[in-house]
């Protein structure tokens, strides 16, 4: 929004160079309290020398897009699970509900997992009761058994669920896939 494109180089933070900076440095620099200004200065090219002020905000990178197919099946994309992917992911299901989805469409392909409590808390919204997933450790204290709520289903159990997985899926969105496949709640459709 601010006009800086990708390769121009930061020279200066709020007047002060920043070259002899590594990253992190320019980072810790760069972010602080959103609604508060911070200037850049820009080299674009060899010799385009130029200004941007800018203020902070919280960016949420989009990790579910979602959408009405034909014939009432519902589409919802999941790019990572991070911790709002379930938040993003209820709102997507309520309206499916709103617009009176009969099927229903899970895109995980290219999804290169992230937190386990985000799986856990996506298959939920499917899985009425028993155990979702389950660790195990060397060190029997760290085992755990991550069950389901019916109080957090939003997906009836009648309601058809097709997930796409391939090569890319990995992780978090592996359980998720196989909590779905292992409760027979969804059909995985794809790649091994």
């Amino acid at each position: 929004r601010a006009g800086v494109h990708a390769g121009d180089l930061i020279v200066a933070v709020d007047n002060a160079p920043v070259q002899e900076l590594n990253i992190d440095q320019v980072l810790s620099i760069l972010r602080g309290q959103p609604g508060t200004p911070v200037t850049m200065s820009i080299l674009r090219g060899k010799a385009l020398h130029f200004e941007v002020t800018v203020v902070r905000a919280v960016i949420e990178v989009p990790t579910v897009k979602y959408a009405m197919m034909p014939g009432g099946i519902g589409y919802l994309r999941l790019i990572q699970l991070t911790p709002l992917t379930s938040e993003r992911t209820a709102e997507a299901l309520r309206s499916f509900q709103a617009a009176g989805y009969r099927g229903l469409v899970i895109d995980l392909r290219s999804n290169p997992g992230g937190l386990l409590q985000s799986a856990v808390d996506v298959a939920n919204y499917f899985i009425s009761r028993g155990p979702i997933v389950s660790t195990r450790s060397r060190m029997p204290s760290e085992n755990q058994v991550f069950y389901a709520s019916s109080r957090r289903m939003i997906v009836p159990e009648e309601m058809p669920v097709i997930a796409l997985v391939n090569r890319g899926s990995a992780s978090a969105s592996e359980i998720l896939a196989g909590a779905l496949q292992d409760t027979g709640r969804a059909r995985i459709v794809g790649e091994k």
